[in-house]
């Protein structure tokens, strides 16, 4: 299976979890800001705009989208699916 793949299936899985019990905000700040870095590189304001977190929105914790993405700044894009796919698979 190809990291792509196996990238976008844990964000699939990731995705369709409830909000109950919830994933501690600074695990999904950590999935969000490898997301944010596996698909559209390094941090810039105009690639964050006004995402819309789903349900972290309603959770009130929509702080995950301010800070953290820019400390990956010239990760690639293969590590940040590497360390997506490795925090998502601790949570089961």
């Amino acid at each position: 299976m190809t990291l792509e793949r196996q990238f976008n299936d844990e964000v699939n899985r990731i995705s369709a979890l409830p909000p109950k019990p919830p994933v501690p905000i600074p695990v999904r700040r950590q999935l969000w800001m490898h997301y944010k870095q596996a698909i559209y590189g390094d941090y810039a304001q105009s690639k964050v705009g006004n995402v819309d977190l789903g349900h972290y929105k309603k959770q009130g914790d929509i702080e995950i989208k301010q800070g953290g993405w820019g400390d990956l700044k010239g990760m690639s894009k293969e590590m940040a699916m590497e360390k997506y796919i490795e925090l998502a698979k601790s949570i089961r």
